[in-house]
């Protein structure tokens, strides 16, 4: 449920729910929350633990997730994750192009959500390789952009290994930070306000983010 404001347009948030059945990355651990106290059976409160992969459900990479020297999830800048975004929509079922960019007349924002109507982790727990993402020449294209943050509704911004390596890095290496695994089914092409509030994890490659949007 949208969390309500004082102006016209509420917040939207875009973040994917975590949870057990939630499918995951080939490879990557399971997301298990486990219950460790419960009032149900005679604690005086409830208390669970939490285990999963740093690139679990909606999460932000950090440049260190390719980069040994890169910028550790704790030290991303907060300037860059909150504020004005663009979200386009990207529509077909192949992978995003430079032309399919110019197109959608990407303005001078920092921050671009993609929307490509894909969905890679479905609640059934199975991996959906049919995922959208972008090609290394349109990776390319928004390094040339200048862009800061790019974020996407698919598991990740690049295919199945081992090319997914090379749009990340080539991203990551350029200073653009990555958002995936957005849902984006509620929102429409436009001008927005963002806030992605990724988890303080020291050294982390990356983290959990809780992620929303506001019409600006």
């Amino acid at each position: 449920m949208p969390v309500q404001s004082n102006r016209a347009e509420s917040w939207v948030d875009i973040s994917m729910i975590l949870d057990h059945e939630m499918g995951v990355w080939p490879g990557d651990p399971n997301v298990e929350i486990t219950p460790v106290r419960q009032i149900r059976n005679g604690a005086p409160y409830n208390l669970s633990s939490i285990s999963m992969s740093l690139h679990s459900g909606t999460h932000l990479d950090a440049p260190r997730h390719f980069i040994e020297t890169g910028l550790s999830v704790d030290r991303a800048p907060l300037d860059l994750l909150i504020g004005p975004a663009q979200v386009i929509e990207l529509t077909g079922g192949e992978p995003v192009t430079p032309l399919m960019f110019q197109k959608c007349r990407i303005g001078a924002c920092k921050r671009l959500i993609l929307k490509t109507n894909t969905v890679g982790l479905p609640a059934a727990g199975k991996f959906n390789r049919d995922y959208r993402y972008i090609t290394p020449e349109a990776g390319q294209y928004l390094v040339e952009k200048e862009i800061g943050l790019v974020g996407i509704d698919s598991p990740s911004i690049g295919p199945i290994e081992p090319d997914a390596y090379d749009v990340h890095r080539s991203l990551l290496d350029a200073g653009i930070w990555i958002l995936e695994g957005l849902d984006l089914s509620m929102i429409t092409p436009g001008m927005y306000d963002l806030i992605c509030l990724p988890m303080k994890i020291r050294d982390g490659d990356g983290a959990p983010a809780r992620v929303v949007l506001r019409r600006r």
